[in-house]
C-alpha cells in the first residue's frame, strides 16, 4: 500500500514522463519560434552548477533575474563575484543605455563607453537566437514545471548563437541545449545549457535559464537615483 501511495503522489505532483513520439521536434521548435515572436515581456531567472561567467569590470556572473520588456528594455539583479568578494547589483537597460548600481554605495550609475547589456546577459535576443538556430531536435520526454506540462527537447547550439546572450561562448563550439517548451502556448520554460562554452571553462559547468510570468505589464524606466 505504501508503494502504491507513492506512486500515486508523485503522478499527481507532475514529474518527468516519457517522450511522445508523436510530436515533431522541429515542428514544436518552430511554434515557439512563433510563440516567442509575440511575447511583450517575461521574467528570467540564470543560475550556474560548478562554475560563473565572466562579465565587464573583471565580475564574475553566478546569478541574474529580472524581467525583459520587448523589444529592448531590461532591469534586473546580479550577484556576481569579484576575486573573494561577494557582489550584488542592479541594472537596467534601455536600447543601447545602461545604468548600474555601485555595488558600494548602491547608487546608479550610468555606463559609458563601450559598455553594453550584450556584454553581461542579453536574454532578449538570446532566447530566439537559440531556438531559431537549434540543431538535431528530438524530443526527450515530458515535465511539468511549475504545473505548466512542457515537452522536453534535446538539441544542439552553436557558440555563435550563444553570443548574443552570454558574450563567453566560443565561435565554433557547439554546445548540448535542453528546452523545456509549454504544450499548450509553445512557450519556453526553461533552458538549460550542459558543458562548457569555451576552452577555460570546466567540463561539468551547466546553466540553467527559466522563464515564466510572459506578457504580464512590465514598465521599465531610466532609474532617478
Amino acid at each position: 500500500m505504501m508503494i502504491v501511495a507513492i506512486a500515486a503522489l508523485a503522478a499527481a505532483c507532475g514529474g518527468e514522463e516519457d517522450a511522445d513520439e508523436s510530436v515533431d521536434a522541429q515542428a514544436f521548435l518552430t511554434r515557439a519560434d512563433e510563440a516567442l515572436g509575440g511575447v511583450s515581456s517575461f521574467h528570467f531567472v540564470l543560475t550556474h552548477e560548478n562554475g560563473s561567467t565572466p562579465i565587464v569590470l573583471t565580475l564574475a556572473l553566478t546569478e541574474s533575474s529580472g524581467d525583459v520588456q520587448m523589444p529592448d528594455k531590461l532591469q534586473g539583479a546580479l550577484k556576481a563575484k569579484a576575486g573573494p568578494l561577494n557582489i550584488d547589483m542592479k541594472i537596467v537597460a534601455i536600447g543601447n543605455d545602461l545604468w548600474a548600481t555601485d555595488p558600494f554605495s548602491n547608487s546608479w550609475q550610468k555606463l559609458t563607453g563601450s559598455f553594453r547589456l550584450d556584454q553581461i546577459f542579453d536574454p532578449s535576443r538570446g532566447v530566439r537566437e537559440i531556438v531559431r538556430t537549434a540543431k538535431d531536435p528530438a524530443v526527450s520526454g515530458q515535465d511539468t514545471l511549475d504545473g505548466i506540462a512542457t515537452y522536453r527537447v534535446t538539441v544542439k547550439v552553436g557558440g555563435e548563437a550563444l553570443r548574443t546572450m552570454l558574450p563567453v561562448a566560443q565561435a565554433g563550439r557547439e554546445v548540448p541545449v535542453t528546452l523545456w517548451i509549454g504544450k499548450d502556448d509553445g512557450l519556453i520554460r526553461r533552458i538549460r545549457l550542459e558543458g562548457p562554452l569555451n576552452g577555460s571553462e570546466a567540463a561539468n559547468i551547466a546553466r540553467r535559464l527559466d522563464l515564466s510570468k510572459y506578457n504580464q505589464p512590465v514598465q521599465i524606466v531610466p532609474p532617478t537615483s
